[in-house]
């Protein structure tokens, strides 16, 4: 009997493991990776979480326990995170035409299947062995006939051999009887404490609820996810995966107190927005930025300004023109500010983005030409000339890996 199935890839600490790929000395050994400006932990191995540093945990707070452990400290490395999760789906998507990234280190696969259970299972494992042996990242995959079943099973499957197949009934209420209703995916703490109210406290009881009833009290998206708990599809994968936005933010190394450094840190900001773009082979119709400083400021400051486009582009001196005109007249001076961002939204693609009536004012060519340099001999290499400063306020990373694929310099030498 031929039956759909949905696979949830999930890679295992991914930060970790993008990490060690390159430096065997973290294998098996504590490692945390630390958020912007090296503030908290954001990405733990296994060996770090039994030492028992949590999620979040700001390093100040666990720096005696990491150098009585000899924990790994690592600043994030996005750049290398990003071209590795790339490589990732580059590989899922070799198994099935069907499949939704849902973040940079999950996917889902949706694969029809006439197979025995056996069968099924082995060519799960194969996904499983190409990725690690192609790009060195290990993988746990859950499967069930449904997304949200399939992201009960990678839980579970990652407690246990990397592999799990929710399939019969008998297994089905097994493991949902097992799981409190607070770790659904898609229940909340406040849905969670509602639920439990009315005695619903495992992935079993919701199961079992009546449909009308968890509609009542948990709206539609209640009832779509308890008749996915009984293996009737109700979320599809996601056919649309165009970006909506793009943005680009960054906590600031050193506080910003003046106007000229803090548009140095806006322009740059905005041309790395810009180049992912046109990576995306996309055009904005409206930019926003913001400025604040730290939260817990006495009196702290928040600003943000939108900018509409006369006319859908790409062009990173066009961005950087509005956003600059508007800062000189939104900025307050002498204040320490923390982070800022730039946000590009109301994306089109070219072909629905034509103005008949007016000349564009961005040069394809040239922005082509700079992106193609770029690539070629190395990021950075061609620069807005606002972009040439010391950047004093740049980000602290002071334990930033080499960019291992993305950059000729950091490449690794033998």
């Amino acid at each position: 009997m031929t039956q759909a199935f949905y696979l949830l890839v999930d890679c295992n600490n991914f930060y970790v493991s993008c990490e060690r790929v390159f430096n065997p000395l973290y294998r098996n050994k504590p490692v945390i990776i630390l958020s912007n400006n090296d503030g908290c932990a954001i990405a733990r191995s296994q060996e770090a979480k039994d030492l028992g540093i949590k999620m979040g945990e700001p390093y100040f707070k666990i720096s005696k326990l990491c150098q009585a452990h000899k924990v790994h400290v690592l600043s994030s490395n996005y750049e290398l995170y990003g071209d590795m999760s790339e490589r990732v789906m580059s590989v899922l998507r070799q198994f099935s035409p069907k499949y939704e990234i849902y973040s940079i280190d999950e996917a889902f696969l949706k694969i029809t299947s006439s197979s025995p259970r056996i069968e099924f299972e082995t060519f799960i494992k194969s996904i499983r062995q190409r990725v690690l042996q192609w790009t060195g990242i290990p993988v746990s995959i859950g499967a069930g006939p449904t997304k949200t079943l399939a992201k009960i099973a990678n839980y579970w499957a990652k407690k246990q051999s990397g592999i799990l197949v929710l399939q019969q009934k008998d297994e089905i209420k097994s493991t949902l009887g097992s799981l409190p209703v607070s770790d659904i995916w898609g229940v909340g703490h406040r849905r969670a404490q509602t639920l439990k109210r009315h005695n619903i406290q495992s992935a079993l009881d919701l199961q079992r609820a009546p449909i009308k009833f968890i509609r009542k009290i948990f709206t539609v998206t209640g009832e779509k996810l308890a008749l996915e708990l009984r293996g009737v599809p109700c979320l599809d994968l996601e056919a649309d995966t165009a970006k909506k936005q793009i943005q680009y933010t960054r906590s600031f190394g050193q506080p910003i107190t003046t106007l000229k450094h803090m548009l140095e840190a806006l322009t740059d900001y905005t041309a790395r927005a810009a180049e992912k773009l046109r990576q995306e082979k996309l055009l904005t119709n409206c930019i926003s930025f913001y400025l604040r400083t730290s939260k817990w400021d006495k009196n702290p400051v928040y600003i943000e300004a939108v900018l509409p486009l006369e006319q859908a582009t790409d062009d990173t001196r066009v961005l950087v023109k509005m956003i600059t005109r508007k800062a000189f007249t939104i900025f307050k001076e002498g204040r320490n500010y923390k982070k800022a961002g730039v946000r590009l939204m109301d994306l089109k693609s070219p072909s629905t983005s034509k103005n008949l009536f007016k000349q564009a004012e961005n040069s394809t060519a040239l922005m082509k030409t700079i992106d193609a340099i770029n690539q070629t001999f190395g990021k950075n290499t061609l620069l807005l000339a606002s972009q040439l400063n010391d950047k004093s306020w740049a980000m602290t990373s002071s334990n930033r890996t080499p960019r291992y694929t993305t950059c000729w310099d950091d490449l690794v030498q033998v």
